[in-house]
Parts: C-alpha cells; structure tokens; sequence
C-alpha cells in the first residue's frame, strides 16, 4: 500500500467518524420545550361582549400539544348564563400564539330585541339554547405563566328547549316559540372579548 493509498484511507475513515458523530449528536440533540409546552394549561377571566364565556366569565384551557388545545368556558352574559366548550388549533410564536376555534355552548336565555323604526319589543325566555360560535384568539403569555389577550368571533343559535315569547311589559303570558322565531338564529351575533390569567 504506498503511502498516498494509505493517507487517502485515513482521510475517508476520519470523515466518517465525524459523519457518524454529527449524527449520533443530531438524534441526540432535544429542542428546549417552549413556554407553551412547559405550561399546557391555562385558567383565564374574561370579560367582553357575549362569546363563548359570557360578559363576566372563565375558562381553563388545557393543550395536548402546543398546536391543539381544547377550551372549557362559563360565565354570565347578556342574554343568559351557561357554559361553552372549544376545540382550538394553535400557532406560537415565542410570547404570542394566534389561535382559532369552533365549537358550541349552552345558556339559558332572557333577551329583549326592540325595534328601532317603532315603538314594539319581543321578550325571549328558553331554559336551555345551545350556540354554535367561531372564533379568532391572540395571546400573549411570558415565561412566568402570566397571559393576557383578546379575541372575535361569531355566535349563532342553533336550537332550543322550552322557547317561549311575548310583547316586552305585556301582562299576558308567554307563548310556545320555535327556535327558528328566536333572534339571532337567522343571522349571526358579533361577540368580542378580553382575558388574562395564569399558565402552569
């Protein structure tokens, strides 16, 4: 073997023992968890006007990853008080994360609808309806677990149990309705809200 043969082995055998512990090091080598999967769950107050936790409410909100999370809301609203649950997929960037949701509630309901062009009203009373609602979050959470954030989003009546209405200040009493005859269920509800809490 002469002595360039010889050099050229030692230079193939030495590459591939730095190809071997690049690689060794690479399967290795673990990516700090971020501040959202150190702290997978969260408990917020919200306040706002309607959403999926009312005008004065809570939710805890836990991910499985930092991508798809699921949130269980309740509060008390406008037009009733009830509880919400929401699916979210989630996108983070460092401190802020963008999040959208879909999913349903229940609340009691307790609503006027007046008419602006004249002087008449509707009182809506139903022991249960349920919404469907979407939604778009953003939050910020830092690495201490505090959070704070907003959100928009679309509310809409998609059924109901013992509906029933009257003429607002009527002395008579209130009448069997349909749930298509309750507001909001032929064109949706603009919500948007508020929160801040803790992530542990």
């Amino acid at each position: 073997m002469t002595s360039k043969t010889l050099q050229m082995c030692v230079a193939l055998v030495a590459m591939a023992s730095v190809v071997c512990l690049a690689s060794t090091a690479s399967a290795q080598y673990e990516p700090e968890p971020t501040r959202w999967e150190e702290r997978p769950i969260a408990l917020d107050l919200h306040g706002g006007f309607g959403g999926p936790a009312g005008r004065f409410g809570a939710s805890l909100s836990g991910f499985v990853t930092p991508n798809l999370g699921l949130t269980v809301s309740g509060g008390f609203g406008a037009t009733g008080n009830g509880v919400s649950v929401t699916p979210k997929v989630q996108i983070a960037w460092d401190e802020l994360a963008l999040s959208v949701g879909v999913g349903l509630g229940w609340f009691s309901l307790d609503y006027v609808r007046s008419d602006l062009f004249c002087c008449s009203a509707e009182e809506y009373r139903a022991d249960l309806v349920q919404w469907g609602h979407g939604e778009v979050q953003l939050t910020y959470q830092n690495t201490r677990g505090i959070r704070a954030g907003g959100y928009v989003g679309l509310a809409r009546i998609m059924d109901s149990w013992n509906a029933r209405s009257r003429e607002a200040d009527s002395p008579n009493s209130f009448e069997p309705e349909t749930t298509e005859g309750l507001p909001y269920t032929d064109r949706p509800a603009p919500f948007i809200g508020f929160f801040a809490g803790y992530a542990f």
